[in-house]
């Protein structure tokens, strides 16, 4: 029998394959395929999560590094313009050293946070 005609429009519409009907309706039903049961995707699908949970992780390990490294020069920058601006223009220096107060505020918490993470194992 004919099928209907698809429009792009319409393919982007959907959201997930498991909402996409093309597969059904060709010639052959692949609806019965041992990969098509919800337990092989499932299965599948988890697979390839663990996968790319293992490449996340490792790309994670280097960015924490990198957070560090940006939240320690942060820190170092705010003390010295602080310090510099203070004597020239002190409500600019206020205004810095507020700023480096609020940050300060955090950046312990998360510079504990991500201590506790290098210390995982597999970091």
């Amino acid at each position: 029998p004919p099928r209907q005609t698809l429009h792009w429009e319409q393919v982007v519409e959907y959201a997930f394959l498991a909402d996409f009907d093309l597969l059904r309706d060709t010639r052959k039903d692949v609806s019965q395929r041992p990969w098509a049961h919800p337990t092989a995707c499932f299965a599948l699908g988890t697979y390839f999560k663990v996968c790319r949970a293992e490449e996340e992780i490792k790309r994670l390990n280097i960015e924490i590094h990198q957070v560090i490294t940006y939240m320690c020069d942060e820190e170092h920058f705010l003390r010295t313009c602080e310090e510099k601006i203070s004597n020239v223009h002190p409500a600019l220096g206020h205004q810095v050293s507020q700023c480096h107060k609020l940050h300060s505020q955090f950046n312990g918490s998360h510079l504990k946070r991500l201590h506790d993470i290098a210390m995982l194992p597999g970091f």
